[in-house]
């Protein structure tokens, strides 16, 4: 059984004992009485504001953020915003930054790692409260990143951060948007 993703043209293709089927959903769907669940990948273009214009103004793809700086972040009420450092263009005479926000943020956690201590952020809001803001500044050398990952969670957008050095963690949401600044 293989389950591929065309995220170009939201379809699937379900290829099983030679059958090719195509399904334009990601409820489940019954065939030759097996269940197979399907999940959506992740399309930048489809779900991130502004990512189009990114892609276009990046060479025509979406960045990896390896090795790319957290030079501040900050949380407040249900927003979540990340200001990144291109890696290769600090070395250049024209550093290239990005602000990634999470709009709509329902619950996450990031954890801030520094040398000898950790501190926990709770992001979103629980039964109703609003977890308390909070803002890292010239950050840039404690925040390192490894990976930046979105998946789908039903109809939000979930984000893991590592860094391999500093933040870390997940928040989910309901959108999010990118620009260079």
């Amino acid at each position: 059984m293989l389950i591929n993703c065309d995220s170009r043209y939201n379809a699937f293709i379900y290829e099983h004992s030679c059958n090719l089927v195509t399904c334009c959903t990601n409820r489940m769907m019954e065939i030759a009485n097996e269940q197979v669940e399907i999940q959506l990948v992740f399309s930048p273009i489809s779900s991130i504001k502004g990512a189009k214009e990114f892609i276009s103004a990046n060479g025509g793809h979406w960045p990896l953020f390896h090795d790319d700086y957290i030079t501040s972040a900050e949380y407040t009420n249900d927003y979540l915003c990340f200001t990144i450092l291109d890696s290769d263009s600090h070395i250049a005479e024209m550093p290239k930054f990005c602000r990634l926000e999470l709009i709509d943020v329902i619950e996450g956690e990031l954890v801030q790692r520094h040398e000898r201590s950790s501190t926990t952020f709770s992001v979103g809001s629980y039964d109703g409260v609003k977890s308390a803001p909070f803002c890292l500044k010239n950050e840039s050398l404690t925040n390192i990143i490894l990976t930046i990952d979105f998946y789908y969670s039903g109809d939000n957008i979930l984000m893991e951060l590592s860094c391999s050095q500093g933040l870390d963690g997940t928040a989910l949401c309901r959108g999010a948007s990118i620009t260079r600044i």
